[in-house]
Parts: C-alpha cells; structure tokens; sequence
C-alpha cells in the first residue's frame, strides 16, 4: 500500500456581488430605422419581471457585437467600428452599442480584365496570384458586362459581392461552352 500523503483543505472567502439584470439596451452612432432592424437579431435579452432574467452574458455581448458588424458590412459599411459599454445602476445595467459606421461603399463599376493564373491559384482568386495581362477579354463583349454590372451598379457593396460577380462571369462563360 502506497504511502499516505499529507492533506490539506483550503478555505477560499468569496464574496458574490448582486447579480447584474440587463433592463435596457440602446445603441449610439446609427438611425432608429436601422436600429428597429438591429434589435431582434441581437441574443441578449432585457428583464422583464417575472418572465426573463435579463442576466449580462459576456459570451452572448461578444456575439452580438458580430452580429452588428455583420448587419453593418451586409448594407455597404466595411469599416463599421461596434463597441459595446454597461452603465451600472445597482443591480441593474443598460447595454450600450457604439456603432462607428463610416462610410458606406457602393458598387460604381465593373471591371473584367484577363488574367493569367499561377499553378496553384483557384479559379476565383482575387488575391496577388493571378497576374494582369491588360488586355480585354477576349470571349465576353461590353454588353454581356455591362448586363452583369447593372445588376449591382449603386447597389451598397457586401463581402459577398465580389463572390457573387465572379459566378455571374462563370456562368457567362459556361453559357458559351467553356469550362
């Protein structure tokens, strides 16, 4: 039998503060059209008595604070700045986005040039991999991009936008039999 070790048992004082209940939300930085949008897609939820705790959850801030950059990005804002704040009343607290939208960029133009991929560049790499030959596309005319770019011309650019060009071209170019 192995031998006994000594033992010893720690007493750890804890002193639990009052459990903080979220009784309102507010932003600052945004109009009240966007923030009608905004509110139901955020997971923090106010207290109400009786029915919801309320309780600040930090986990559930931080994605909130995804979800309204997301929601900012989506209508054009690419260099949204969301911060977050809590105002302590007692055991009650208001949560407050700051919301930096910037400026808001829209799709102005279209430009297919002809590139040359390197061997381990995908088919729709946008990055330093393909090369510019600067030289129109041989196989695409004015019009068919033309068409394409009126489908997003004034429209607020997304992340996806660019994504959603390139199928556009893909499909142009399946149409005419190319791979």
């Amino acid at each position: 039998m192995p031998a006994r070790r000594p033992a010893a048992a720690a007493a750890l004082p804890v002193a639990e503060g009052p459990r903080v209940r979220i009784t309102d939300i507010g932003f600052e930085g945004t109009s009240p059209e966007r923030i009608k949008e905004l509110r139901p897609l955020l997971q923090t939820t106010t207290s109400v008595e009786g029915l919801r705790v309320g309780a600040l959850q930090q986990d559930a801030v931080d994605r909130d604070v995804a979800t309204c950059v997301g929601f900012f990005r989506d209508r054009g804002f690419i260099d949204v700045i969301v911060e977050h704040t809590v105002q302590m009343h007692g055991e009650r607290a208001i949560l407050i986005f700051k919301i930096h939208e910037g400026g808001q960029y829209v799709v102005d133009g279209v430009t297919v040039f002809a590139a040359r991929r390197s061997d381990d560049a995908s088919l729709f790499s946008f990055d330093d991999r393909l090369e510019s030959l600067d030289r129109p596309v041989a196989h695409l005319d004015a019009d068919e991009i033309a068409q394409i770019e009126s489908l997003y011309l004034g429209q607020a650019y997304r992340p996806a936008t660019s994504a959603e060009i390139a199928r556009c071209l893909h499909e142009s170019y399946l149409r005419r039999g190319f791979v």
